[in-house]
């Protein structure tokens, strides 16, 4: 659902009233800039493949169950990927320094009003990386007009301690003369932005997304981050396939020939890498080719 594109790895930008059973292939290029010390702009792309159906969803980095749907309320159980890590690899201040990304369990909670949507999303650590947890809470309301639909939101977000001191802050080992011992403590942002979906067909959406947040002051004021006011855009492309005829019963289902279903062969072969998720869908990946995995 596009409210909880607002909270943890959410990057496909899924109707928020789509259960169509569908699969789809998608590309999204986010650009962001950066809070850390000299870095001015980050750049994502990100390849997704998701799915849309009446119990359980797939949303790029993103898959969950839909505890409830109704016309007043619906419920949502997820895990997600969160790409917040880094290393001294990527950035030269943070030498000595790393910090990992994350997979979030999470929990949100739409209350459906003529005035809009009112979203509380809750996520919390389970791969025991940042150990934190981040809470929030939207308002947002879709606006369509043939093939064009807009969803403005706006929101704040909690961020605990634990989350703040993990990749913000500076333990005293990793201290030296231009980079402090740092210790942050929980904060809450502001944020807002809209997302802007067109239909080119009933198969090809695009969507364009924009956010600004306004990160809270115990995160500026750590001696690794210098930009309080973050903006990101987002570009995603999205195919989805055509529904497919499915036998009613068993009984009318030949495994051997199927309904129209002819016989392939699929040969695949690849390199091991030890390279991270974050750094495999940003393209920077290394791989060892005395290691082949067949």
């Amino acid at each position: 659902p596009p409210h909880s594109a607002h909270a943890i790895g959410d990057v496909s930008y899924l109707p928020v009233d789509d259960y169509s059973e569908r699969w789809s292939i998608a590309a999204t290029l986010r650009t962001q800039s950066s809070p850390y010390e000299d870095e001015d702009i980050h750049n994502d792309f990100i390849p997704l493949l998701t799915y849309s159906g009446e119990t359980l969803f797939l949303a790029g980095t993103k898959a969950g169950a839909h505890l409830y749907k109704g016309v007043d309320w619906r419920a949502n159980l997820y895990a997600g990927y969160r790409f917040a890590g880094y290393n001294d690899e990527d950035k030269e201040f943070l030498t000595g320094m790393e910090r990992d990304d994350s997979v979030d369990g999470g929990f949100d909670l739409t209350r459906v009003t003529a005035l809009g949507d009112l979203t509380f999303d809750a996520a919390s650590d389970v791969s025991s990386n940042h150990n934190g947890q981040v809470l929030s809470f939207n308002w947002s309301r879709h606006y369509d007009h043939g093939a064009w639909q807009v969803l403005p939101w706006v929101g704040v977000s909690w961020y605990s301690q634990d989350y703040n001191q993990y990749y913000f802050g500076v333990r005293e080992q990793e201290a030296l003369p231009t980079r402090p011992q740092y210790r942050a403590d929980e904060s809450t942002s502001l944020r807002l932005g809209s997302d802007i979906r067109y239909a080119i067909d009933s198969r090809q959406f695009l969507t364009f997304n924009i956010e600004y947040e306004r990160l809270g002051n115990t995160v500026y004021d750590s001696p690794i981050v210098d930009e309080q006011d973050i903006l990101k855009l987002g570009l995603n492309y999205r195919v989805q396939f055509e529904e497919e005829a499915v036998a009613n019963s068993a009984s009318h289902y030949d495994f051997f020939n199927g309904p129209g279903k002819a016989w392939f062969i699929r040969v695949a072969g690849g390199f091991e890498t030890e390279t991270s998720l974050n750094q495999i869908v940003r393209g920077d990946v290394e791989f060892e080719p005395s290691h082949p995995a067949i």
